[in-house]
Protein backbone atom coordinates (compact mmCIF):
# COMPACT_ATOMS: atom_id res chain seq x y z
CA UNK A 1 0.00 0.00 0.00
CA UNK A 2 2.83 2.22 0.99
CA UNK A 3 4.48 1.76 -2.50
CA UNK A 4 1.30 2.15 -4.27
CA UNK A 5 1.06 5.39 -2.44
CA UNK A 6 4.64 6.45 -3.33
CA UNK A 7 4.10 6.00 -6.87
CA UNK A 8 1.16 7.54 -7.38
CA UNK A 9 2.52 10.40 -5.37
CA UNK A 10 5.89 10.67 -7.74
CA UNK A 11 3.51 10.46 -10.99
CA UNK A 12 1.29 13.56 -9.49
CA UNK A 13 4.24 15.44 -8.87
CA UNK A 14 5.70 14.44 -12.53
CA UNK A 15 2.68 15.45 -13.89
CA UNK A 16 2.79 18.69 -12.35
CA UNK A 17 6.47 19.60 -12.76
CA UNK A 18 5.51 19.18 -16.63
CA UNK A 19 2.57 21.47 -16.36
CA UNK A 20 4.93 24.02 -14.31
CA UNK A 21 7.59 23.68 -17.24
CA UNK A 22 4.68 24.70 -19.67
CA UNK A 23 3.63 27.52 -17.81
CA UNK A 24 7.26 28.71 -17.12
CA UNK A 25 7.85 28.64 -21.05
CA UNK A 26 4.91 30.24 -21.81
CA UNK A 27 4.94 33.19 -19.28
CA UNK A 28 8.95 33.46 -20.11
CA UNK A 29 10.01 36.51 -22.71
CA UNK A 30 6.32 36.68 -23.53
CA UNK A 31 5.49 39.13 -25.91
CA UNK A 32 3.69 40.02 -29.19
CA UNK A 33 5.09 39.03 -32.11
CA UNK A 34 5.41 40.84 -35.61
CA UNK A 35 2.92 38.73 -37.46
CA UNK A 36 -0.44 37.57 -36.76
CA UNK A 37 0.34 38.46 -33.16
CA UNK A 38 -0.06 42.12 -33.68
CA UNK A 39 -2.17 41.70 -36.80
CA UNK A 40 -4.94 40.04 -35.27
CA UNK A 41 -5.19 39.31 -31.32
CA UNK A 42 -3.02 42.64 -30.03
CA UNK A 43 -4.78 44.79 -32.30
CA UNK A 44 -8.52 44.29 -31.33
CA UNK A 45 -7.19 43.62 -27.24
CA UNK A 46 -6.42 47.32 -26.82
CA UNK A 47 -9.44 48.41 -29.23
CA UNK A 48 -12.90 48.75 -26.18
CA UNK A 49 -14.72 47.59 -29.12
CA UNK A 50 -16.88 43.87 -29.22
CA UNK A 51 -14.45 42.31 -31.85
CA UNK A 52 -15.21 39.53 -34.53
CA UNK A 53 -12.06 38.76 -37.09
CA UNK A 54 -13.16 40.78 -40.01
CA UNK A 55 -9.84 40.43 -42.04
CA UNK A 56 -12.56 38.01 -44.68
CA UNK A 57 -10.81 38.81 -47.88
CA UNK A 58 -6.92 39.61 -46.89
CA UNK A 59 -5.65 36.56 -47.93
CA UNK A 60 -8.17 34.14 -49.92
CA UNK A 61 -11.53 33.87 -48.42
CA UNK A 62 -11.81 33.73 -44.81
CA UNK A 63 -15.00 32.84 -42.85
CA UNK A 64 -14.36 32.79 -39.16
CA UNK A 65 -16.16 35.62 -36.77
CA UNK A 66 -15.47 33.98 -33.63
CA UNK A 67 -11.58 33.04 -34.11
CA UNK A 68 -10.20 35.27 -31.84
CA UNK A 69 -13.68 36.30 -30.00
CA UNK A 70 -13.00 35.11 -26.45
CA UNK A 71 -10.60 37.73 -26.09
CA UNK A 72 -12.60 40.53 -25.73
CA UNK A 73 -12.66 39.12 -22.38
CA UNK A 74 -9.24 41.08 -21.80
CA UNK A 75 -11.21 44.20 -22.47
CA UNK A 76 -13.09 44.43 -18.82
CA UNK A 77 -8.90 44.99 -17.82
CA UNK A 78 -6.99 48.61 -17.92
CA UNK A 79 -5.50 49.30 -20.94
CA UNK A 80 -2.23 48.90 -18.86
CA UNK A 81 -2.87 45.68 -17.44
CA UNK A 82 -4.24 43.39 -20.99
CA UNK A 83 -0.31 42.78 -21.97
CA UNK A 84 0.43 41.46 -18.82
CA UNK A 85 -2.85 39.29 -18.40
CA UNK A 86 -2.73 37.82 -22.02
CA UNK A 87 -0.41 35.09 -21.55
CA UNK A 88 -1.86 33.94 -17.84
CA UNK A 89 -5.39 34.11 -20.25
CA UNK A 90 -3.56 31.38 -22.67
CA UNK A 91 -2.77 29.07 -19.29
CA UNK A 92 -6.03 29.64 -18.25
CA UNK A 93 -7.46 28.32 -21.85
CA UNK A 94 -4.79 25.29 -21.63
CA UNK A 95 -5.85 23.94 -17.65
CA UNK A 96 -9.16 24.57 -18.72
CA UNK A 97 -8.96 22.11 -21.76
CA UNK A 98 -7.36 20.03 -19.25
CA UNK A 99 -10.14 19.90 -16.54
CA UNK A 100 -12.54 19.29 -19.15
CA UNK A 101 -10.47 16.31 -20.33
CA UNK A 102 -10.68 14.95 -16.99
CA UNK A 103 -13.90 15.80 -16.34
CA UNK A 104 -14.85 13.80 -19.67
CA UNK A 105 -12.73 10.59 -18.33
CA UNK A 106 -14.61 10.60 -14.85
CA UNK A 107 -18.17 10.92 -17.13
CA UNK A 108 -16.57 7.96 -19.41
CA UNK A 109 -16.24 6.01 -15.88
CA UNK A 110 -19.61 6.81 -14.60
CA UNK A 111 -22.10 6.43 -17.80
CA UNK A 112 -20.31 2.91 -18.59
CA UNK A 113 -19.43 1.24 -15.40
CA UNK A 114 -15.61 1.05 -15.85
CA UNK A 115 -13.04 1.57 -13.03
CA UNK A 116 -10.03 3.20 -14.41
CA UNK A 117 -6.92 3.06 -13.20
CA UNK A 118 -5.12 5.69 -11.92
CA UNK A 119 -2.02 5.48 -13.73
CA UNK A 120 -3.70 4.87 -17.00
CA UNK A 121 -5.76 8.12 -16.01
CA UNK A 122 -2.22 9.43 -16.01
CA UNK A 123 -1.06 8.13 -18.88
CA UNK A 124 -4.01 9.44 -21.14
CA UNK A 125 -3.80 12.75 -19.70
CA UNK A 126 -0.30 13.00 -20.73
CA UNK A 127 -0.73 11.71 -23.70
CA UNK A 128 -3.55 14.53 -24.35
CA UNK A 129 -1.21 17.42 -22.79
CA UNK A 130 1.78 17.11 -24.98
CA UNK A 131 0.79 17.15 -28.39
CA UNK A 132 1.38 20.90 -29.78
CA UNK A 133 1.36 22.49 -26.77
CA UNK A 134 4.12 24.68 -27.23
CA UNK A 135 2.92 25.63 -30.66
CA UNK A 136 -0.59 26.64 -29.50
CA UNK A 137 0.10 28.09 -26.37
CA UNK A 138 3.29 30.09 -27.11
CA UNK A 139 1.94 31.85 -30.05
CA UNK A 140 -0.82 34.65 -28.98
CA UNK A 141 -2.28 33.97 -32.51
CA UNK A 142 -2.97 30.37 -32.31
CA UNK A 143 -7.11 29.88 -31.71
CA UNK A 144 -6.46 25.69 -31.58
CA UNK A 145 -6.84 26.39 -27.38
CA UNK A 146 -10.09 28.05 -27.87
CA UNK A 147 -11.26 25.61 -30.16
CA UNK A 148 -9.98 22.38 -28.19
CA UNK A 149 -12.15 23.80 -25.18
CA UNK A 150 -15.22 23.97 -27.48
CA UNK A 151 -14.94 20.80 -28.38
CA UNK A 152 -14.24 19.32 -25.20
CA UNK A 153 -17.62 21.17 -23.86
CA UNK A 154 -18.86 19.67 -26.77
CA UNK A 155 -17.84 15.98 -25.91
CA UNK A 156 -18.80 16.49 -22.30
CA UNK A 157 -22.38 17.78 -22.82
CA UNK A 158 -22.67 15.50 -25.67
CA UNK A 159 -21.98 12.33 -23.54
CA UNK A 160 -23.52 13.54 -20.66
CA UNK A 161 -27.42 14.02 -22.98
CA UNK A 162 -26.44 11.07 -25.09
CA UNK A 163 -26.97 8.64 -21.21
CA UNK A 164 -29.47 10.93 -19.20
CA UNK A 165 -31.45 12.72 -22.01
CA UNK A 166 -31.46 15.69 -20.02
CA UNK A 167 -32.67 18.94 -22.16
CA UNK A 168 -29.76 21.24 -20.42
CA UNK A 169 -26.97 18.66 -21.60
CA UNK A 170 -29.25 19.29 -25.06
CA UNK A 171 -28.90 22.56 -25.22
CA UNK A 172 -24.86 23.21 -23.92
CA UNK A 173 -23.84 20.82 -26.63
CA UNK A 174 -25.56 22.50 -29.65
CA UNK A 175 -24.59 26.25 -28.30
CA UNK A 176 -20.47 23.89 -28.00
CA UNK A 177 -21.20 23.12 -31.81
CA UNK A 178 -22.29 26.32 -32.63
CA UNK A 179 -20.01 28.51 -31.48
CA UNK A 180 -16.95 26.20 -32.98
CA UNK A 181 -18.47 26.23 -36.01
CA UNK A 182 -17.33 30.26 -36.41
CA UNK A 183 -14.10 29.77 -35.28
CA UNK A 184 -11.99 27.76 -38.05
CA UNK A 185 -13.28 26.99 -41.86
CA UNK A 186 -13.17 23.17 -41.04
CA UNK A 187 -14.62 22.89 -38.03
CA UNK A 188 -18.04 22.35 -38.80
CA UNK A 189 -16.99 18.93 -40.27
CA UNK A 190 -16.63 16.90 -36.54
CA UNK A 191 -20.27 18.33 -35.76
CA UNK A 192 -21.48 17.06 -39.11
CA UNK A 193 -19.99 13.98 -39.62
CA UNK A 194 -20.97 13.25 -35.50
CA UNK A 195 -24.51 14.29 -36.70
CA UNK A 196 -24.67 11.96 -39.60
CA UNK A 197 -23.75 8.83 -37.74
CA UNK A 198 -26.00 9.71 -34.96
CA UNK A 199 -29.00 9.67 -37.17
CA UNK A 200 -27.82 6.54 -39.26
CA UNK A 201 -26.91 4.40 -36.44
CA UNK A 202 -29.06 5.78 -33.13
CA UNK A 203 -31.93 4.61 -31.51
CA UNK A 204 -34.98 5.92 -34.36
CA UNK A 205 -37.77 6.03 -31.69
CA UNK A 206 -35.71 8.72 -29.67
CA UNK A 207 -36.91 12.12 -30.88
CA UNK A 208 -34.35 13.89 -28.45
CA UNK A 209 -31.29 12.18 -30.19
CA UNK A 210 -32.81 13.15 -34.02
CA UNK A 211 -33.57 16.52 -32.75
CA UNK A 212 -29.75 16.68 -32.07
CA UNK A 213 -28.45 15.04 -35.29
CA UNK A 214 -30.58 16.62 -37.26
CA UNK A 215 -29.48 20.21 -36.04
CA UNK A 216 -25.78 18.96 -35.74
CA UNK A 217 -26.55 18.26 -39.76
CA UNK A 218 -28.04 21.55 -40.18
CA UNK A 219 -25.57 23.78 -38.57
CA UNK A 220 -22.47 22.35 -41.03
CA UNK A 221 -25.49 22.88 -44.17
CA UNK A 222 -26.03 26.68 -43.02
CA UNK A 223 -22.67 27.03 -42.70
CA UNK A 224 -21.48 25.99 -45.83
CA UNK A 225 -24.18 28.32 -47.48
CA UNK A 226 -22.39 31.25 -45.61
CA UNK A 227 -18.97 30.28 -46.78
CA UNK A 228 -20.05 30.34 -50.03
CA UNK A 229 -21.75 33.29 -49.71
CA UNK A 230 -18.72 35.19 -48.23
CA UNK A 231 -16.31 33.10 -50.66
CA UNK A 232 -18.31 35.00 -53.63
CA UNK A 233 -18.36 38.25 -52.50
CA UNK A 234 -14.62 38.05 -52.23
CA UNK A 235 -12.26 39.78 -54.73
CA UNK A 236 -9.84 36.51 -54.31
CA UNK A 237 -11.03 33.84 -55.37
CA UNK A 238 -8.77 31.40 -53.88
CA UNK A 239 -9.93 29.13 -51.11
CA UNK A 240 -7.53 30.35 -48.40
CA UNK A 241 -6.27 27.13 -47.48
CA UNK A 242 -5.05 25.98 -50.72
CA UNK A 243 -3.09 28.87 -51.70
CA UNK A 244 -0.61 27.51 -48.90
CA UNK A 245 1.10 24.27 -50.82
CA UNK A 246 2.89 21.54 -48.85
CA UNK A 247 6.23 21.32 -49.22
CA UNK A 248 6.90 18.86 -46.37
CA UNK A 249 4.50 16.43 -46.63
CA UNK A 250 3.07 14.47 -43.25
CA UNK A 251 5.61 12.39 -42.02
CA UNK A 252 5.42 14.95 -38.33
CA UNK A 253 1.92 14.82 -38.39
CA UNK A 254 1.59 11.19 -36.07
CA UNK A 255 -2.33 12.42 -35.17
CA UNK A 256 -3.35 12.14 -38.76
CA UNK A 257 -1.86 8.39 -38.78
CA UNK A 258 -2.87 7.15 -35.55
CA UNK A 259 -6.38 8.71 -36.10
CA UNK A 260 -6.76 6.78 -39.37
CA UNK A 261 -5.45 3.65 -37.57
CA UNK A 262 -7.81 3.54 -34.97
CA UNK A 263 -10.47 4.39 -37.23
CA UNK A 264 -9.92 1.90 -39.98
CA UNK A 265 -9.54 -0.72 -36.94
CA UNK A 266 -13.03 0.15 -35.36
CA UNK A 267 -14.69 0.80 -39.51
CA UNK A 268 -13.31 -2.89 -39.99
CA UNK A 269 -15.16 -4.09 -36.37
CA UNK A 270 -18.12 -2.10 -37.36
CA UNK A 271 -19.05 -3.66 -40.76
CA UNK A 272 -18.46 -6.77 -39.27
CA UNK A 273 -21.04 -6.61 -36.52
CA UNK A 274 -23.10 -3.21 -37.70
CA UNK A 275 -22.60 -1.82 -33.94
CA UNK A 276 -21.09 1.58 -33.51
CA UNK A 277 -20.83 2.78 -30.02
CA UNK A 278 -20.82 7.21 -29.26
CA UNK A 279 -17.08 6.60 -29.10
CA UNK A 280 -16.72 5.62 -32.23
CA UNK A 281 -18.78 8.59 -33.73
CA UNK A 282 -16.10 10.64 -31.31
CA UNK A 283 -13.58 8.78 -33.76
CA UNK A 284 -14.82 9.28 -36.99
CA UNK A 285 -15.24 12.81 -36.73
CA UNK A 286 -11.51 13.43 -35.60
CA UNK A 287 -11.01 11.46 -38.72
CA UNK A 288 -12.37 12.92 -40.89
CA UNK A 289 -11.38 15.83 -39.79
CA UNK A 290 -7.77 14.94 -40.07
CA UNK A 291 -8.41 13.88 -43.20
CA UNK A 292 -10.18 16.74 -44.73
CA UNK A 293 -6.78 19.13 -43.18
CA UNK A 294 -4.83 16.53 -45.05
CA UNK A 295 -6.02 17.59 -48.30
CA UNK A 296 -6.01 21.02 -47.67
CA UNK A 297 -1.87 20.76 -47.01
CA UNK A 298 -1.72 21.44 -43.50
CA UNK A 299 1.36 19.41 -42.09
CA UNK A 300 2.03 20.34 -38.80
CA UNK A 301 0.54 18.98 -35.55
CA UNK A 302 -1.64 22.10 -33.87
CA UNK A 303 -3.68 21.62 -37.09
CA UNK A 304 -4.82 18.50 -36.15
CA UNK A 305 -5.15 19.45 -32.37
CA UNK A 306 -9.06 18.88 -32.85
CA UNK A 307 -8.74 15.02 -34.12
CA UNK A 308 -6.35 14.39 -30.75
CA UNK A 309 -8.69 15.88 -28.88
CA UNK A 310 -11.79 13.27 -30.32
CA UNK A 311 -9.13 10.20 -30.58
CA UNK A 312 -7.77 11.07 -27.09
CA UNK A 313 -11.25 10.56 -26.12
CA UNK A 314 -11.98 7.36 -27.62
CA UNK A 315 -9.02 5.99 -26.57
CA UNK A 316 -9.70 6.51 -22.79
CA UNK A 317 -13.31 4.35 -23.78
CA UNK A 318 -11.67 1.71 -26.12
CA UNK A 319 -7.98 1.02 -23.90
CA UNK A 320 -10.57 0.43 -20.43
CA UNK A 321 -13.04 -1.46 -22.33
CA UNK A 322 -10.70 -4.07 -24.20
CA UNK A 323 -9.82 -7.19 -22.32
CA UNK A 324 -6.48 -8.54 -24.96
CA UNK A 325 -3.90 -7.78 -22.64
CA UNK A 326 -1.50 -8.36 -25.79
CA UNK A 327 -3.74 -5.20 -27.69
CA UNK A 328 -3.78 -2.96 -24.58
CA UNK A 329 -0.31 -3.35 -24.27
CA UNK A 330 0.27 -2.64 -28.05
CA UNK A 331 -1.96 0.66 -27.64
CA UNK A 332 0.33 1.60 -24.96
CA UNK A 333 3.66 1.12 -27.05
CA UNK A 334 1.68 3.18 -29.86
CA UNK A 335 0.70 5.55 -27.94
CA UNK A 336 4.06 6.12 -25.99
CA UNK A 337 5.87 6.36 -29.53
CA UNK A 338 3.52 8.97 -30.16
CA UNK A 339 4.27 11.10 -26.99
CA UNK A 340 8.16 10.57 -27.75
CA UNK A 341 7.50 11.98 -31.21
CA UNK A 342 5.32 14.46 -30.10
CA UNK A 343 7.99 15.59 -27.56
CA UNK A 344 11.04 16.34 -29.81
CA UNK A 345 8.53 18.03 -32.02
CA UNK A 346 7.34 20.29 -29.01
CA UNK A 347 10.84 20.60 -28.54
CA UNK A 348 11.81 22.43 -31.72
CA UNK A 349 8.30 24.38 -31.85
CA UNK A 350 9.96 25.99 -28.32
CA UNK A 351 13.25 26.71 -29.77
CA UNK A 352 11.52 28.33 -32.87
CA UNK A 353 9.10 30.28 -31.12
CA UNK A 354 11.60 31.00 -28.57
CA UNK A 355 13.94 32.45 -30.98
CA UNK A 356 11.27 34.72 -32.40
CA UNK A 357 10.62 36.33 -28.57
CA UNK A 358 14.07 36.95 -28.21
CA UNK A 359 14.40 38.55 -31.80
CA UNK A 360 11.57 40.62 -31.06
CA UNK A 361 12.97 41.70 -27.37
CA UNK A 362 16.31 42.39 -29.15
CA UNK A 363 14.62 44.44 -31.76
CA UNK A 364 12.59 46.40 -28.88
CA UNK A 365 15.71 46.74 -27.17
CA UNK A 366 17.64 48.23 -30.24
CA UNK A 367 15.11 51.04 -30.48
CA UNK A 368 16.37 52.78 -27.10
CA UNK A 369 17.99 55.34 -27.48
CA UNK A 370 17.70 55.68 -31.33
CA UNK A 371 14.98 57.05 -33.67
CA UNK A 372 12.91 54.40 -35.45
CA UNK A 373 11.78 54.86 -39.45
CA UNK A 374 8.72 53.14 -40.12
CA UNK A 375 8.37 52.83 -44.07
CA UNK A 376 4.65 51.46 -45.29
CA UNK A 377 1.39 51.91 -44.35
CA UNK A 378 1.37 50.13 -40.63
CA UNK A 379 -2.15 51.49 -39.11
CA UNK A 380 -1.72 48.30 -36.59
CA UNK A 381 1.74 49.55 -35.11
CA UNK A 382 1.28 53.18 -35.47
CA UNK A 383 -2.15 52.73 -33.33
CA UNK A 384 -1.18 50.36 -30.66
CA UNK A 385 3.00 50.86 -30.07
CA UNK A 386 2.53 52.68 -26.95
CA UNK A 387 0.59 49.15 -25.68
CA UNK A 388 2.62 46.49 -27.23
CA UNK A 389 6.76 48.08 -27.61
CA UNK A 390 6.54 51.18 -25.97
CA UNK A 391 8.74 53.07 -28.63
CA UNK A 392 9.49 56.66 -28.64
CA UNK A 393 10.23 59.16 -31.53
CA UNK A 394 8.96 56.94 -34.77
CA UNK A 395 8.85 58.18 -37.93
CA UNK A 396 6.27 57.19 -40.26
CA UNK A 397 6.62 57.04 -44.03
CA UNK A 398 3.89 56.81 -45.91
CA UNK A 399 2.77 56.43 -49.32
CA UNK A 400 6.39 57.63 -50.82
CA UNK A 401 8.20 56.59 -53.58
CA UNK A 402 11.49 55.39 -53.29
CA UNK A 403 13.47 58.82 -54.52
CA UNK A 404 11.44 60.39 -52.49
CA UNK A 405 12.53 57.87 -48.95
CA UNK A 406 15.94 58.72 -49.94
CA UNK A 407 15.76 62.24 -49.76
CA UNK A 408 14.06 62.04 -46.69
CA UNK A 409 16.99 59.24 -45.15
CA UNK A 410 19.65 61.63 -46.68
CA UNK A 411 18.77 64.65 -44.60
CA UNK A 412 18.60 62.64 -41.68
CA UNK A 413 20.18 64.06 -38.48
CA UNK A 414 24.12 62.52 -39.19
CA UNK A 415 24.61 62.40 -35.26
CA UNK A 416 22.17 60.50 -34.34
CA UNK A 417 21.57 56.26 -34.63
CA UNK A 418 18.30 54.98 -36.42
CA UNK A 419 16.47 51.68 -36.32
CA UNK A 420 15.18 51.64 -40.15
CA UNK A 421 12.41 49.02 -41.12
CA UNK A 422 10.79 48.81 -44.49
CA UNK A 423 7.52 46.98 -45.88
CA UNK A 424 7.04 45.74 -48.98
CA UNK A 425 9.49 48.08 -50.37
CA UNK A 426 12.66 46.79 -52.11
CA UNK A 427 14.91 49.49 -52.86
CA UNK A 428 18.75 49.51 -52.12
CA UNK A 429 20.09 52.30 -49.83
CA UNK A 430 22.49 54.41 -50.51
CA UNK A 431 24.21 56.71 -48.21
CA UNK A 432 27.47 58.35 -47.54
CA UNK A 433 26.96 59.38 -44.12
CA UNK A 434 25.33 55.87 -42.70
CA UNK A 435 26.40 52.57 -42.35
CA UNK A 436 23.51 50.35 -42.82
CA UNK A 437 23.85 47.02 -40.94
CA UNK A 438 21.14 44.27 -41.73
CA UNK A 439 19.01 43.73 -38.26
CA UNK A 440 18.20 39.59 -38.77
CA UNK A 441 15.11 40.11 -36.68
CA UNK A 442 12.46 39.62 -39.49
CA UNK A 443 12.91 35.93 -40.57
CA UNK A 444 9.66 35.57 -42.05
CA UNK A 445 7.00 37.37 -43.53
CA UNK A 446 4.23 39.61 -42.74
CA UNK A 447 1.02 38.57 -44.89
CA UNK A 448 2.16 39.41 -48.07
CA UNK A 449 4.36 41.57 -47.12
CA UNK A 450 8.39 41.69 -47.21
CA UNK A 451 9.98 43.32 -43.95
CA UNK A 452 13.41 44.17 -43.67
CA UNK A 453 15.37 45.95 -40.91
CA UNK A 454 18.56 47.29 -40.27
CA UNK A 455 20.33 49.30 -37.76
CA UNK A 456 21.99 52.86 -39.27
CA UNK A 457 24.76 54.38 -37.75
CA UNK A 458 26.60 57.22 -38.73
CA UNK A 459 29.88 56.93 -40.15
Amino acid sequence: MKTMNLMKTLCIGFLVLILATISYIVLKNFVFMFDDDILYVAHHIYDNNLYFYDRICDYGARFCPLQFFDYNIIKIFDYNNRYFLTPYYILLKFFISIILFIFIIKDIEKFNKLKINFFTQIFFLLFFIINSVFEIAMDVKFSELMQGICVLLFILFYQKWYFTNKTKYFIWALLSCIYATYMKETMFIPFFVIGITGLLFSDKKNKSARALNLLLILNGIIYLILYIMVYKSCYSKDLYFIIHPCTEGFKKVYTFKLVLLFSFIRGYKFFKTKKISLYDNFLFAGCAFAIVMYILNLRYEYYYWISHMFLSVFLVYYFNKIYNKLWKVSICIIMSFCIYKFLIENYYCYKWSNHRRKNTITFINNTKNRDVILLGDNYIFKKYNQYLFAIDNILYIENLNEKEILNIVKNLNVNKEYVFITININFNLINDKFTITPFNFFSYSWGNEAIQTFIMTPK
